[in-house]
């Protein structure tokens, strides 16, 4: 009961404070330290449950939050197990980044 309790007062803290995604990005931390606590269907169940009821405050704020609902049955697919390490992650992530930054720098400049 005191995570519970604690959960609330970190989310009105940064609610006050303005802190970027606020109690949504707190919500989501907790929802994620509880996958290997929970069985997976059950963890599935509250990161839906969790996003609905995040729609539905969102939505009133014109905010559009659902595509990450997605992301929960992504992780819901992880075994435990370590992948294949992918070193060409490593160089396509940030050269993305550049020629996006670049695309923008171009239309910005305009």
């Amino acid at each position: 009961m005191a995570t519970i309790n604690n959960y609330w007062i970190v989310c009105s803290s940064c609610r006050k404070l303005g802190v970027e995604y606020g109690a949504y990005g707190i919500g989501v931390i907790l929802l994620m330290s509880l996958t290997d606590k929970l069985k997976p269907r059950v963890w599935l169940v509250y990161w839906c449950i969790f996003h609905c009821f995040i729609l539905v405050i969102l939505s009133m704020l014109n905010i559009f939050q659902g595509w990450a609902m997605l992301a929960g049955f992504i992780i819901f697919q992880f075994n435990g197990k370590q992948g294949s390490r992918a070193k060409w992650f490593y160089v396509f992530y940030p050269t993305h980044l550049i020629i996006l930054g670049i695309i923008n720098y171009l239309i910005q400049s305009r």
